[in-house]
């Protein structure tokens, strides 16, 4: 008997973004987000060979719908906060998630991440879905850029990823058999509703919790006041144990405004393996050293020397309950003031590694909970404490190890553009292929030049790779 033919989009049996409720991490991250200097969003920036086919672009999208879930639900947050913000489905409007950008003819990458800095700063309509695509046209040679939009509570930037990876094509021709968008109903439930049922389901299982968790609730809603004591005590304890000695941040990068500016970078993947294997360290650690490498000359052009400084980086377990945001963060001395390139990879590596493998994990665990259910303003002030006081976050990403095209185009470089969070500067490293590509988002109230702070790091970066060659 002959075999059925598979169909190709059989293997993508998605759990991406399963449950119908926020986890506690999710939701912190929604509700930290109302404040405009803390929008926990990321951009994706994927450079394209061609102008892809626009009408296959939007079918593309409607794929992605079909596929995933979780890419057509819209958030219901429940006001008096007894449970978490709910996944609801809605019907998805293509029109208003998935447009294009003309630019002139001719135009640059860096005219492209204007578009996508605008992009990072709109705000999210809380009644659709948390994602928008753009395609910017005009490029020279012909190219063009494509953009992805998506909020933290949905996806932290490794999840985007893996997202993309499950959406791009492997070939530049059409591919048949893919599934059509079901057609889904809109759930209309309202936010108050949220709250009953969370009341309602809590009462089940214990009646007195739930009167004591609805009234603070209420309460927190009313008298703020009130919750300030106890979450503040969870997130000083959480501050003391995250925070270690994080160095002395830097006086030239101290400003924090709502304005962001994108800046990219893309360096040969082999030229860092080689680095990092003469060095005897991780891909990893050599990002990390060039990047501080970056900030200190960007400083030292402008009067400020710079010794160890704050920086985030991401410890190495997943949170609990966590889908797609996994990697808590920890901040540690940067030595930004480590001349020498070797001892500089040598130290931050070191720094790093300590943080990777003996993280913060119980208390942030224990934790994510009460922060989730904070009010919102006293939520915001805990959530950007963390990195308020660091000059620089870095994250390192694994981007797609295979060839990939969107609508027919076929992307030669990506980066991802994350959040500052607080922090003046958020660099990250994302592999593709022979290239990698580096996006530097910084707060324009830091960072005054940003094209200096581009090239100063790219300067860093060239006497890392060329150092003991």
């Amino acid at each position: 008997m002959t075999a059925a033919p598979v169909n190709p989009y059989d293997r993508l049996q998605v759990r991406w973004g399963q449950g119908t409720e926020m986890n506690a991490l999710e939701a912190a991250l929604w509700r930290a987000s109302a404040n405009p200097g803390f929008r926990a969003a990321s951009v994706v920036v994927e450079v394209l060979d061609t102008v892809p086919d626009w009408q296959r672009l939007v079918d593309g999208h409607r794929f992605g719908l079909a596929r995933i879930p979780r890419l057509r639900q819209r958030v219901v947050d429940d006001p008096l906060r007894i449970g978490p913000p709910a996944w609801c489905d809605t019907r998805v409007d293509l029109a208003h998630h998935v447009r294009r950008v003309a630019l002139r003819p001719g135009s640059s990458v860096q005219d492209a991440l204007e578009v996508a800095a605008d992009l990072h700063m709109t705000v999210f309509d809380p009644d659709r879905p948390l994602w928008q695509g753009v395609l910017v046209e005009g490029l020279a040679d012909g190219k063009a850029v494509y953009l992805l939009k998506v909020h933290h509570a949905l996806a932290d930037g490794a999840g985007i990823i893996e997202l993309f990876d499950l959406v791009h094509s492997d070939r530049r021709e059409p591919t048949s058999g893919k599934p059509l968008l079901p057609d889904t109903a809109h759930d209309d439930r309202w936010p108050l509703g949220l709250s009953v049922q969370h009341a309602a389901r809590l009462a089940a299982r214990a009646p007195l919790a739930a009167a004591k968790l609805a009234f603070g609730g209420a309460t927190a809603v009313s008298r703020p006041a009130r919750t300030v004591g106890g979450v503040r005590t969870t997130a000083t304890a959480v501050d003391r144990l995250v925070s270690g000695a994080p160095g002395r941040p830097s006086t030239l990068l101290r400003g924090r405004g709502a304005a962001r500016q994108f800046r990219f970078l893309e360096l040969a993947t082999a030229d860092l393996r080689a680095a990092a294997d003469r060095h005897g360290a991780s891909l990893g650690d050599v990002f990390l050293a060039g990047a501080l490498g970056g900030v200190a000359r960007y400083a030292a052009d402008r009067g400020e020397q710079l010794g160890d400084i704050p920086v985030a980086v991401p410890t190495g377990v997943h949170l609990a309950g966590a889908t797609m945001n996994r990697l808590a963060r920890a901040r540690i001395a940067g030595p930004a003031g480590v001349l020498d390139p070797t001892e500089r990879i040598r130290v931050a590596g070191l720094r790093a590694r300590e943080v990777w493998e003996a993280p913060p994990v119980d208390l942030l665990r224990a934790t994510a909970a009460v922060l989730s259910r904070a009010p919102t303003p006293l939520l915001e002030r805990i959530a950007g404490g963390f990195t308020r006081a660091c000059d620089l976050q870095c994250f390192t990403f694994r981007g797609l190890d295979r060839e990939a095209y969107v609508a027919g185009a076929k992307v030669e470089s990506m980066a991802v553009f994350g959040p500052t969070a607080g922090a003046a500067v958020t660099m990250t490293i994302t592999s593709h292929g022979e290239r990698c590509g580096i996006g530097l988002t910084s707060d324009s109230a830091a960072v005054t030049d940003p094209d200096g702070l581009r090239d100063a790091t790219a300067d860093a970066f060239d006497e890392l790779l060329t150092a003991h060659r």
